[in-house]
């Protein structure tokens, strides 16, 4: 799915959000195919961006035996609404923030060779994180090779800008998915 397709797919189910908060019941079946896409999307986003996912709960964790608890399910379930409307918001926010950077290095894409100043030097173990935490295998080998140069990169130090750029470039026109999640992992790497 490319950059567009996310945010559309973020801003529709963000559009939902305040029906499903009503329907009170996380095992309601409209809220069960709801929030089934949206973590259906997050693990096409990778591992980085699924874990955000796994941990909105809509449940309490603790209940009494025996007792009403109404409230703790409803306090819970408004919590997980809560959470899910932040990550969505972060997620659409990130996303545009993405495709405006992406939409700038077309249009000049001589100047982002001259600006990019990568400041990270992975190890190896995070090289392995990254590609672990994104599942670099599900993708093409074309993205692989270019994941992989890009780490390589990376890992050197980013001595050499015009790889770095000519990855990203590449990534953000190309398998933009790939890209989220490789952002996604480095920054969890990092």
């Amino acid at each position: 799915m490319d950059i567009k397709k996310l945010i559309h797919f973020f801003k529709d189910k963000l559009a939902q959000l305040p029906a499903m908060r009503e329907l009170h019941d996380p095992e309601n079946s409209r809220f069960v195919a709801w929030w089934s896409e949206v973590m259906a999307t997050g693990e096409e986003m990778g591992d980085a961006y699924m874990h955000r996912v796994m941990r909105i709960e809509f449940l309490p964790a603790i209940v009494s035996e025996g007792g009403d608890n109404s409230e703790e399910f409803a306090q819970a379930y408004q919590r997980g609404m809560d959470e899910a409307e932040a990550l969505m918001r972060a997620t659409i926010e990130g996303l545009e923030n993405l495709q405006r950077k992406a939409e700038a290095a077309k249009r000049s894409p001589k100047h982002a060779h001259e600006v990019v100043s990568p400041y990270v030097a992975l190890s190896d173990d995070q090289v392995k994180q990254v590609t672990q935490a994104m599942r670099l295998d599900r993708y093409d080998g074309q993205t692989q090779r270019t994941v992989k140069r890009l780490l390589e990169e990376l890992k050197n130090g980013g001595t050499n800008k015009d790889a770095i750029v000519d990855a990203v470039t590449w990534l953000a026109e190309q398998q933009p998915d790939a890209l989220v999640a490789f952002l996604l992992a480095a920054s969890h790497a990092a």
